[in-house]
């Protein structure tokens, strides 16, 4: 598996192509008229936004990659120098506006880093409401917007990136009669083989409860065969039809038969609706599920808020802003503030989108509280609570700061411990 890969980065565009040698292995990645797109999702540039799509250049044999900012080609090189295995060979010319950068690697090497992907099934009835909630969690789309969605045919597949190296593979599973029953069939081992969590949705208004309970039993059958550690989670959706005075003894009498049918799985139930906060609630509960060092990280936690003497302290993941760790020393009567704040800040995150504004950071502050949310690392915000008034600001703004550094430094060793491992086990 040996070749050269060469490539172009301009401030518009980053186009590379892969030429191999005679009788070249087939390797990593997509092959189209000798040539092979070459996997970089782990290669993050500095100003890049995701790459989401790649067309064919009709004049050369290279795939151009969207790009909104300026290159920097030189961050490559600082942040690369080993990994990429041969040094570089740079040619830099400044014309008008543009820099123009060529480099050679070694394909041998595949990614910096190892990367953790986590398999999630979304499955229910057509109409339930399972892509809504996908587009709003990991597509910033607003509630309203989501009723231009279609049905999904078949399986759509999705990457998502989370918290850095962890990657989550959300099959979403059209719930068409036709596609069910294929699911079942010829489909089954494929499907619902190492799932780490399946996702139920219930339309809680559903005409045809019986059948919606025959396909979630049939699920539960093709995962204990094929994944019998994956986490089950159940969620009663449209909860916003049903009246205020009933949601909970009508949710109560779903849960409970819904955890009778799972046995002797067990699974977890939200009553869930697109408008209001507790989408955030049941998707945070999922996530916390799958992030591998979750309990370090609340231990830390744990330790600066006393440290710095705060009530609560949380961590929120960047792109999602679902609750991914937190810490509270002292008790809040209200349970659901977690959720509402998530809901609150990701819709004015949006708002700050729509204005070519981004979303640094926050301070509220009254008689008896205070209240920071500030970019934390790469991957998370931190919401940092404090009632205590004679502690001024710019303290508590030093001391997330000064942790900051800390939380890097234990992210990047987590990322490198990770690949230790994996790398002994191959």
């Amino acid at each position: 598996k040996s070749g050269t890969v060469s490539g172009l980065l301009t401030y518009d565009c980053f186009a590379i192509g892969f030429k191999p040698r005679e009788n070249h292995a087939k390797t990593s990645g997509i092959e189209t008229s000798g040539f092979v797109l070459v996997r970089l999702q782990d290669f993050v540039f500095r100003g890049y936004r995701r790459f989401q799509s790649f067309r064919p250049s009709t004049r050369r044999r290279t795939y151009r990659y969207p790009c909104a900012t300026r290159a920097r080609p030189a961050y490559l090189l600082e942040r690369y120098p080993c990994a990429i295995g041969t040094t570089p060979s740079i040619v830099r010319s400044n014309t008008l506006d543009r820099t123009l950068f060529k480099f050679s690697v070694n394909t041998t090497y595949a990614t910096q880093r190892e990367t953790m992907k986590k398999k999630v099934l979304l499955m229910g009835k057509s109409g339930s409401g399972k892509t809504s909630m996908r587009s709003i969690i990991f597509a910033n789309y607003i509630a309203r917007d989501t009723r231009r969605l279609g049905a999904t045919i078949d399986v759509e597949h999705s990457h998502v990136r989370f918290l850095g190296n962890l990657v989550l593979n959300l099959w979403d599973c059209g719930g068409q009669e036709a596609f069910m029953e294929n699911y079942f069939a010829s489909q089954r081992d494929n499907i619902f083989r190492n799932v780490e969590v399946l996702i139920y949705v219930f339309d809680v208004e559903s005409r045809e409860l019986e059948k919606d309970m025959h396909y979630y039993q049939s699920c539960l059958e093709a995962i204990l065969q094929n994944s019998p550690d994956a986490k089950i989670f159940c969620l009663v959706h449209k909860m916003d039809l049903v009246q205020d005075d009933q949601r909970e003894v009508i949710f109560g009498e779903r849960e409970e038969d819904l955890k009778r049918l799972s046995k002797p799985l067990e699974c977890t139930c939200f009553a869930t609706s697109i408008w209001d906060e507790t989408l955030y609630k049941a998707w945070s509960s999922i996530v916390y599920q799958l992030i591998p060092n979750v309990k370090q990280l609340e231990a830390n936690l744990t330790q600066f808020g006393d440290i710095i003497d705060a009530d609560e302290v949380l961590l929120f993941e960047r792109a999602t802003f679902l609750v991914i760790s937190y810490s509270e020393r002292r008790r809040h009567r209200d349970g659901h503030r977690f959720e509402k704040i998530s809901n609150i800040i990701k819709q004015f995150k949006l708002s700050c989108s729509k204005m070519a504004a981004s979303f640094q950071s926050m301070e509220v502050r009254n008689s008896s509280f205070a209240a920071f949310i500030d970019v934390f690392t790469t991957n998370t915000y931190i919401m940092v609570i404090m009632s205590d008034p004679s502690i001024p600001s710019a303290a508590t703004l030093i001391n997330i700061r000064n942790a900051r550094k800390y939380f890097e430094k234990l992210e990047q060793v987590e990322h490198s411990n990770r690949a230790a491992i994996s790398g002994g086990v191959r």
